[in-house]
């Protein structure tokens, strides 16, 4: 910004400048606002995860890292089922697999669809042996929503004994 507003002013320093101020004003004008205009076009790219990662849709449709970082936002959102079409799409591709049957099954649990979120858990977990925290979380959030309060309060309990106490669910 800088170097561009001393090469101006040493620009309009020029005869021909001089002769032809109007012009080169108005080209001023035209440049900044056709800057402003795309930094606004980038603003609603950025406004939320939701609108970036569609934006990222657009230009690479195929992209794994997209679909799952789109379903994450909608999931975040509560739009369980727009998510779960998204999490559908990517079971099957091999870099995020993982990712996606974990999404998949915590989205089956919210939407207390337990019968396919179990056995979504259980696809996770003998699919992903490493994944065993990632299982008991799902298992335990599973109870939650079903409203297995006793279970649930076990298993993150659990959860936190296996984490320490820096975990996510520490007591109060």
């Amino acid at each position: 910004a800088w170097a561009l507003s001393a090469l101006l002013i040493s620009l309009s320093e020029t005869s021909w400048i001089q002769g032809h101020r109007r012009i080169f004003y108005a080209a001023i004008a035209v440049f900044m606002v056709a800057l402003a205009s795309m930094t606004e076009v980038r603003n609603r790219v950025w406004q939320s995860s939701e609108t970036l990662w569609r934006s990222v849709l657009v230009t690479d449709p195929e992209s794994p890292r997209a679909q799952l970082n789109l379903g994450n936002a909608l999931l975040r959102e509560g739009r369980f089922e727009e998510a779960l079409i998204l999490y559908d799409g990517l079971a099957k591709d091999g870099g995020l697999q993982a990712d996606a049957l974990y999404h998949r099954a915590l989205v089956l649990i919210l939407l207390q669809r337990f019968g396919e979120a179990d056995q979504a858990t259980r696809s996770f977990a003998n699919d992903f042996p490493k994944e065993g925290l990632r299982v008991a979380y799902l298992r335990a959030q599973s109870d939650l929503v079903e409203g297995n309060y006793r279970d649930a309060a076990q298993k993150f309990s659990a959860l936190q004994d296996h984490l320490g106490s820096s975990g996510p669910f520490q007591r109060h």
